[in-house]
């Protein structure tokens, strides 16, 4: 038995163009305005999740949810078919092979097949603890042990989160248990839900930092010229950053005091979302992506100023997210001063 509560209605978001040269207009038109659909909490009883994190349900609301299918770009048909194959094939083994365990009431799932990343765990994850405590404040969140990252266990210690981790080894049947559905489409946030998110948190009164990001601490997406690059930024006094390398806390606090941040399309900017309204973030974009407007959206929502520099793969034929990039450094700092003189 499922039953199915609303917790946010539907929603027309309307994006502002800010900045965009009319001839890149064609990239951002996919998120000019976007209708988000009603969210919803489940009540679900007798109910097992195995080992690494799966809900043993044929319920199509839910399985589309945990599977992600509204963050799905290109081959979306094929794709869907992968995942729900991919999905049932590791239920049944489990269900056959794992031992089970029954497990206490007040449990919650707020997590889905994406939120081992950092994007989608700052911002399609973590407000869902927010939600969830309305329901009940006395929720203990589980996971997988994949999720066992640092920068997530921070995070939950930082929003007050009682949570556990279930072990891969064992299939867990709770007589009840919550699932938290998404509350936007991935990459397209709400300004409520962000404005819950940050008003948790508490944030220095002065923006005082200029920031690059960058990734070349990646095992992909890199900028293949960014000693050049590095060289310019610190004319302008940019800290170079990689946040992979920085706890979760202390990202918080870094960004939050940053009145410019600059970098190629990567997680690390998610950070943007500690940034005061009225800061300034210049984006280093992959040429030629329809899919990749998250840090767009994400700035609209915030009222982040929003600038971006498109750049060339270094390896054409690899997709936006595998390739490196090489960035027109005379360009660049001539769209850096701008930004810089507007303040």
């Amino acid at each position: 038995m499922i039953v199915k509560n609303k917790i946010l209605s539907n929603e027309i978001i309307k994006r502002k163009l800010g900045i965009i040269d009319s001839k890149d207009k064609y990239l951002f038109q996919n998120d000019f305005k976007k209708k988000i659909s009603e969210s919803y909490i489940y009540d679900l009883k007798n109910k097992t999740v195995y080992g690494d994190g799966k809900i043993g349900t044929l319920n199509q609301d839910i399985l589309s949810d945990f599977l992600g299918y509204n963050s799905l770009s290109k081959f979306i048909f094929l794709k869907k078919i992968i995942l729900k194959c991919k999905y049932f094939i590791k239920v049944l083994y489990q269900s056959i092979f794992l031992k089970q365990k029954c497990v206490k009431n007040n449990c919650v799932i707020i997590y889905n097949r994406n939120s081992y990343g950092y994007f989608h765990w700052i911002l399609d994850t973590l407000p869902k603890i927010l939600y969830a405590k309305k329901i009940n404040a006395n929720f203990t969140f589980i996971f997988p042990e994949s999720l066992k990252q640092k920068f997530i266990i921070d995070s939950l210690k930082k929003f007050n989160t009682k949570f556990i981790f279930i072990k891969k080894e064992y299939k867990y049947l709770f007589k009840n248990i919550t699932y938290v559905g998404e509350l936007y489409p991935s990459g397209s946030p709400r300004k409520e839900v962000l404005k819950n998110l940050r008003k948790n948190l508490k944030f220095n009164k002065k923006n005082i930092q200029r920031i690059y990001i960058s990734r070349n601490k990646s095992n992909r997406r890199k900028i293949i010229n960014e000693n050049i690059l590095i060289q310019v930024l610190k004319k302008y006094k940019f800290k170079i950053l990689y946040t992979e390398k920085i706890k979760f806390k202390k990202q918080v606090e870094i960004f939050s005091k940053a009145n410019l941040v600059t970098g190629l399309h990567g997680a690390g900017i998610t950070n943007i979302v500690w940034m005061k309204k009225n800061s300034q973030l210049f984006e280093i974009k992959p040429e030629k992506d329809l899919f990749l407007n998250c840090y767009f959206n994400l700035a609209n929502a915030l009222k982040i100023n929003y600038h971006y520099l498109i750049c060339k793969k270094h390896n054409y034929f690899s997709s936006s997210k595998n390739s490196d990039y090489e960035v027109n450094i005379g360009y660049f700092e001539k769209e850096l001063k701008k930004i810089i003189n507007e303040k």
